[in-house]
């Protein structure tokens, strides 16, 4: 039994990464997704570089829009410095 989130979190990763190098896409895609439920507070600029980069243009577009509202919500500084990644300055401002 895991005993913390971040162990949940630490499998999860393990997961895609496996998978991404199996090249099995949607197996991939799950564990990332679902990893994506046990981000931790500082790493969500790093976790949507992750999903964009792996993720295929249609899945990420269906993807962003809810998941920077959760980061919206959860975590103002991150979704700042997405916000000026994605060079959307009026929204960061």
């Amino acid at each position: 039994m895991l005993k913390k989130k971040t162990d949940e979190k630490s499998l999860l990763d393990n997961l895609f990464e496996y998978y991404k190098k199996e090249k099995n896409y949607e197996m991939a895609k799950g564990a990332l997704l679902e990893a994506q439920k046990h981000v931790r507070y500082n790493s969500y600029f790093h976790e949507y570089k992750r999903l964009k980069n792996f993720l295929n243009e249609s899945d990420f577009k269906e993807i962003e829009p809810p998941w920077l509202e959760k980061v919206k919500k959860e975590n103002t500084h991150d979704y700042i410095e997405i916000c000026l990644y994605k060079n959307l300055k009026s929204e960061a401002l």
